[in-house]
């Protein structure tokens, strides 16, 4: 539940931002990425998806569900810390 939230947040996060770069002039523009770092504490949300599922796979609950959990929490940490604003440009 905490990677699905954290995927969420970042898909619309990442949209709102390519919305704010087409309105930036080009000093803004310049140091975009680096005025939205604090985007980047939602990634929080997908540790501690990673951390959760991690423990069930420790403790042997439901393989399937744990599994795929943690492949779920990866993608959305790598999703909350890539830019994928600049391809939505």
């Amino acid at each position: 539940m905490f990677s699905l939230i954290c995927t969420v947040i970042a898909i619309i996060i990442n949209y709102q931002m390519s919305l704010e770069y087409h309105l930036a002039d080009g000093k803004t523009q310049a140091f975009f990425g680096i005025q939205h770092l604090d985007r980047l504490y939602y990634g929080a949300l997908g540790f501690l998806g990673l951390i959760i599922s991690i423990v069930a796979i420790w403790k042997n609950e439901k393989k399937g569900i744990s599994v795929f959990a943690l492949i779920f929490s990866v993608i959305s940490i790598l999703l909350t810390y890539m830019e994928l604003w600049e391809y939505l440009i």
